[in-house]
């Protein structure tokens, strides 16, 4: 066993899937986050072969509770280099501290990791933990943001808030052939991601690969904590919408819809019935997931529905320039634009296979 102590506390490693401590861990901890549990570290292993967990927890010598954690993959890649992140495909991570000294103590074993492995990058996204760290130079603010919605347990109220033209806009839901369903079953995860292959596509992305979306759903739709909202249109499934619920905020993921049947603001409906139901059930903040910094355009739509702008800070070694603006990421967009779709398929799991 890998073991940091002090005089008080010792720093292992440990596995969540086997510990009973970790999860409750995660969910009384102030920062503790669904992407944190258990059954994210499964969800990965499952869909990706090329990822290793190494979770990094302090423990009480005392008391034998977890006091900190600090959760990470090996990232092993050939072609981007390997990498330990905390956390891949995490729209929003922090890690799980309550002062800076904690994740010094735990960077202090992650060295340990550095001269064993050859590693490209150290890569530790941020959100409400930011603030407690001073070593400033390794923090790149410039990546990603979020737009966070205050909920009020009245959806009119919280549609109040929202910026006139989306106010018009979910107000004609009322009165056009949009229906909303929930979807329940594996064929309905298959007919989204069908949906959200193409939409990727279109957007010049490459799409996670199916048994990612399965694993998700066979986690955690029982526990109720993921949600699948399908948009239907004269019989057809023309959009649909992946959210995780956890604690007291909602968070959307994963959106997909048709191109052609964009007049009919089918992003704008599924959002809407998202914070409508998230309302009824009592959450208070509804989450519209990552932006890309430079994406000024999907930000402006965020901010239209009475959004505050957050920051998503990474704590990068070495410090990291924005990713969108390589030469790499240009040529995998085009090619995922002209691609066949069979050939988009191979594409997007070649770049799943060293994504994180």
């Amino acid at each position: 066993m890998l073991n940091y102590k002090s005089s008080m506390e010792t720093v292992i490693k440990i596995d969540p899937s086997t510990d009973s401590r970790w999860n409750h861990f995660v969910d009384n901890h102030p920062l503790g986050w669904i992407v944190h549990l258990s059954e994210w570290k499964t969800i990965l292993e499952n869909s990706f072969p090329h990822m290793e967990p190494h979770y990094l927890a302090i423990i009480d010598s005392t008391t034998n509770k977890i006091k900190a954690a600090l959760p990470l993959f090996k990232i092993n890649s050939w072609l981007t280099g390997n990498r330990l992140v905390s956390l891949p495909f995490a729209t929003l991570c922090d890690p799980l501290i309550s002062n800076e000294q904690e994740l010094n103590m735990m960077l202090d074993v992650v060295n340990s990791f550095v001269r064993r492995w050859s590693f490209r990058s150290i890569n530790i996204r941020l959100f409400r933990s930011a603030p407690m760290i001073s070593d400033t130079m390794h923090i790149n603010s410039t990546l990603y943001k979020t737009h966070q919605l205050q909920l009020n347990n009245d959806p009119e109220k919280t549609k109040k808030t929202f910026n006139r033209n989306i106010r018009r806009i979910v107000g004609a839901f009322e009165n056009n052939d949009l229906h909303l369903r929930i979807g329940e079953t594996e064929n309905d995860v298959l007919l989204f991601h069908q949906l959200y292959s193409r939409t990727r596509k279109r957007l010049g992305l490459p799409s996670q690969p199916f048994i990612f979306f399965k694993n998700i759903f066979d986690a955690f739709f029982v526990q109720k904590r993921v949600m699948l909202l399908l948009a239907e249109h004269k019989a057809t499934t023309i959009g649909g919408l992946i959210v995780f619920k956890y604690k007291d905020r909602v968070s959307s993921e994963f959106l997909a819809s048709n191109i052609e049947d964009r007049h009919l603001n089918t992003d704008h409906f599924l959002y809407w019935n998202a914070i409508k139901l998230s309302c009824l059930e009592g959450f208070k903040i509804y989450d519209f997931g990552r932006t890309a910094y430079n994406n000024n355009s999907l930000s402006e739509f965020k901010r239209r529905w009475g959004t505050t702008e957050l920051e998503l800070p990474e704590y990068c070694i070495p410090k990291e320039t924005t990713r969108e603006s390589t030469t790499s990421y240009r040529i995998v967009q085009n090619l995922c634009k002209i691609s066949p779709m069979p050939v988009f398929k191979s594409l997007s799991w070649f770049c799943y296979r060293h994504l994180g």
